[in-house]
């Protein structure tokens, strides 16, 4: 009894101390170590490479072409030496100034070739990044695309979403990411030569690049989302992986998505009639890859159900790389059209209901 008295006695002590601002927010400077910036050259790609075409190359992430992410110099143009940390230097000149978007894509390259309705009305990278997205939370992750490592919401700005007439918002409400609809396109580099890195002195050789398409997955905040794809030969082997993919080419509203370009389209029929998505289609005689445009579901089977033809080149790994990409089909062969690794990362497939659904056709009207 006295056990339980002196219990209360602490407990109504607690509830009853006077509320003060003696908490400080944590700083950037202490936040930082657990950051997207501090850690993700080596802590996203480390779990990609780890978990896919590493188990194929066996060799350790430091040596890997995953590994040179950074740029050649600090934010001040000084020149970054053997032994590089992720610091301020990387981003700011002098501490605490505004970064320029120009610096941010120095490391993010990819989408920013193609249009954008937020670019266009003179949007940049911090009107809708916050600085913790910058500087962490103090909270370590697995990558950028885990639910709680980044901040930036489309609703911070388009609140209407939430209680408007559209029917396409109201249908996909809490299940689909905005991305899925307003993205124009996911981008990668098809078939990524590894052994022109590995045995070639680090040069970087793909044959082509694959835009106008876009992948849909389900996100680990259970929402669908739009990913891309890597193919990658290497020795002989074959390897595809699947990420989540934002690429910032966000379209006006009147150009998003319509009902049939994912609900029965093209790549669905095909699922449908003969249990495969074609992605990409080699033809050895004319030496071209075909490339599949607009919205390619990823079923549950997928390693098996998405189809591609996987080709190496035939040369040496030392022979000059021509352009990047290379755009050289003549040199290039097939291999086999079954990925000997295959690996989603920060995702999940679609389920088979959500197959289903998009099975059928819809319209908004």
């Amino acid at each position: 009894m006295r056990t339980v008295s002196s219990f209360l006695i602490i407990l109504a002590a607690i509830i009853l101390l006077p509320v003060t601002d003696s908490v400080q927010a944590a700083t950037p400077e202490e936040t930082f170590p657990t950051s997207l910036h501090a850690r993700g050259p080596s802590n996203g790609r480390e779990n990609i490479y780890e978990q896919g075409i590493g188990v194929l190359t066996k060799a350790p992430f430091r040596d890997s072409a995953c590994q040179s992410c950074h740029t050649k110099t600090y934010a001040d143009g000084t020149e970054i030496g053997d032994e590089y940390k992720p610091g301020c230097r990387d981003c700011h000149v002098t501490s605490g100034d505004k970064v320029a978007d120009e610096r941010c894509r120095m490391c993010h390259t990819i989408g920013f070739d193609r249009y954008s309705v937020h670019r266009e009305a003179g949007l940049g990278c911090m009107d809708c990044h916050t600085a913790a997205d910058m500087h962490g939370n103090g909270r370590i992750q697995e990558s950028m695309y885990a639910p709680d490592a980044i901040e930036a919401d489309c609703q911070d700005c388009h609140e209407a979403v939430m209680s408007d007439n559209i029917i396409a918002h109201n249908l996909h409400k809490g299940t689909v990411d905005c991305s899925a609809c307003h993205l124009e396109t996911a981008q990668t580099c098809y078939s990524c030569h590894y052994e022109s890195f590995t045995d070639g002195g680090g040069q970087y050789r793909v044959l082509t690049r694959h835009s106008d398409f876009v992948m849909l997955v389900n996100g680990q905040d259970g929402k669908v989302h739009t990913a891309t794809y890597q193919t990658i030969p290497f020795k002989g082997k074959t390897y595809v992986g699947i990420t989540p993919n934002m690429t910032h080419t966000i379209m006006k509203a009147e150009d998003s998505r319509t009902c049939q370009d994912c609900h029965n389209n093209d790549a669905m029929k095909q699922y449908r009639d003969k249990g495969r998505i074609w992605v990409a289609k080699w033809d050895e005689k004319k030496k071209s890859l075909w490339l599949r445009k607009g919205v390619i579901p990823v079923p549950p089977d997928w390693s098996y159900r998405l189809k591609f033809d996987h080709i190496t080149y035939v040369g040496k790994p030392t022979d000059n790389v021509p352009g990047y990409p290379a755009e050289d089909p003549a040199n290039w062969t097939f291999i086999s059209d079954v990925s000997d690794r295959t690996h989603m990362f920060a995702a999940k497939p679609l389920t088979r209901r959500q197959m289903e659904i998009l099975l059928k056709s819809y319209s908004a009207k």
